[in-house]
């Protein structure tokens, strides 16, 4: 059980990511320094270092906090519900996320870090492998139920589906006004064209 000391401390830790994520969606990871997360904060550099030894820590915090989201949406993936519903609910939540202010662009700030810094690339990797495998597992299983094309080849159609996700989060980062409503209807007849059987 969480005491009130440890629960006001990891309170203080998500209120500093919020901050940073903030800066580094405004500015990218390298042009963001401490002392704008500082300012941010309002806090000493003494008292933030107390939470994050580093920007680096910061910024892997922030990219493991994410990846537990995004792989819990996607075990999510057709509990309680048709697998097809459920991959157009996801769909919808993916696009809506995209669309909140910053988050485009610091998805495209973690895809680039992940290219530079082996430690974030691990990370990011592993985020996409709980992903892919999440979402093979429930598309394998409806297969079997009827629920998709029985000659779906689950692997791939998990790939694409993360490319289609990948691909709409990418939109919103050179274009932040597109409407995540607008893009889901025809988001959606794509989505039940290519899993159910025609």
């Amino acid at each position: 059980m969480r005491t009130a000391d440890q629960a006001k401390r990891e309170a203080k830790r998500a209120f500093i990511l919020e901050a940073a994520q903030a800066r580094f969606a405004e500015s990218g990871f390298h042009a963001t320094g401490m002392a704008e997360i500082c300012a941010a904060v309002e806090m000493s550099p003494g008292t933030l270092y107390r939470y994050f030894k580093g920007k680096d820590e910061i910024v892997r915090a922030i990219i493991e906090r994410d990846r537990q989201e995004l792989v819990a949406l996607a075990s999510g993936v057709g509990r309680g519900e048709d697998v097809v519903a459920s991959v157009v609910r996801l769909a919808g939540e993916t696009l809506r996320r995209a669309a909140e202010p910053g988050y485009a662009r610091i998805a495209a700030e973690i895809l680039a870090e992940a290219g530079r810094d082996p430690a974030i690339g691990a990370l990011y990797r592993r985020t996409d492998a709980e992903i892919l495998d999440a979402l093979e597992t429930a598309l394998a299983t409806a297969a079997r139920r009827g629920q998709v094309r029985a000659d779906l080849d689950a692997r791939m159609a998990a790939l694409w589906l993360t490319a289609l996700a990948d691909g709409a989060v990418a939109r919103f980062a050179f274009d932040p006004a597109a409407d995540p409503e607008t893009l889901l209807p025809p988001l959606e007849q794509m989505i039940r064209g290519f899993l159910k059987a025609g």
